[in-house]
């Protein structure tokens, strides 16, 4: 495993199109988005998950969206390069379920580190949307942040919005790992997730 390191993340939950493994979705994470991400200034490790095993989770992908720190937050999420990649992913690869409305798909969650673990990154993580899970870091929410891409121009110009819209809650604990977890019990929303791409994969 390799250390990753940075204490202000974007988490983006999502559900693709219908059918896109079959189409060569993770793949295409791999060759183009992920590589693309990472060049992108202010983003300090960008990654692509697909989850395994969930308990009232209502996505099926979502992305650790790290960064270089809380100033940068503005200037990724209205680079201009990725704007036009993210309108061709959504052209490409689209929405499932209820489509871009659903907060899963129009909402971004600005967290920040609280209790930092072990920055030891491995091919699974285990995710929890309450501060129960042992050993893990704690990632406070702070923002949802409007998807643009998703969802048109923010109302007013308000792209930093409460909490609620997302519905993802106030904080979460996350555990990378080497072997793939058993789902942790408890009453909040929580998942294990398989790395698709990243900029060092070594179990590849």
């Amino acid at each position: 495993m390799s250390n990753v390191e940075y204490a202000t993340m974007v988490l983006l939950t999502y559900t693709p199109g219908s059918d896109v493994e079959a189409h060569g979705y993770d793949d295409w994470l791999r060759e183009t988005d992920n590589p693309f991400f990472n060049t992108i200034p202010g983003i300090a490790h960008y990654s692509n998950w697909k989850v395994l095993d969930g308990a009232d989770v209502p996505f099926s992908h979502f992305d650790l969206l790290g960064l270089d720190g809380p100033d940068a937050v503005e200037q990724v999420w209205f680079n201009k390069d990725l704007d036009t990649f993210r309108d061709g992913w959504v052209a490409k690869w689209g929405y499932g379920g209820d489509a871009p409305q659903s907060p899963v798909n129009g909402y971004g969650l600005l967290v920040r580190l609280d209790q930092p673990t072990s920055p030891d990154f491995g091919q699974y993580t285990t995710l929890a949307f309450d501060r129960t899970l042992p050993s893990g870091a704690v990632w406070t929410a702070e923002a949802a942040l409007h998807k643009h891409w998703a969802l048109g121009p923010a109302p007013d110009g308000k792209w930093r919005l409460p909490l609620a819209a997302s519905g993802l809650g106030h904080a979460f604990g996350l555990r990378f790992a080497e072997a793939r977890p058993d789902l942790p019990g408890g009453r909040a929303p929580r998942l294990v997730g398989e790395c698709i791409a990243a900029p060092e994969m070594p179990w590849r």
